[in-house]
């Protein structure tokens, strides 16, 4: 079965100074909490996405504040 972007669903999005964060789903698969990637910014101006790797205070504050958010959006 081949990958059908329109079966990709975005419950719940958020960022935190470079660190994306969602909670998505595919098809009727169950919902899953993503963190990454990160985003930063050449020396050219380009945006390049990179692994998440560990996380700041600042980071998981962000997510322990945002965490009845991401659980509703786990629970749809």
């Amino acid at each position: 079965m081949a990958y059908d972007e329109k079966k990709d669903v975005i419950l719940w999005s958020g960022r935190v100074d470079s660190l994306m964060l969602s909670v998505q789903k595919y098809a009727d698969g169950a919902p899953k909490f993503q963190v990454g990637p990160r985003v930063i910014v050449k020396a050219s101006g380009e945006e390049s996405f990179v692994k998440a790797g560990r996380l700041t205070a600042g980071e998981f504050e962000y997510i322990s504040t945002a965490m009845p958010e991401i659980k509703k959006a786990l629970a749809a």
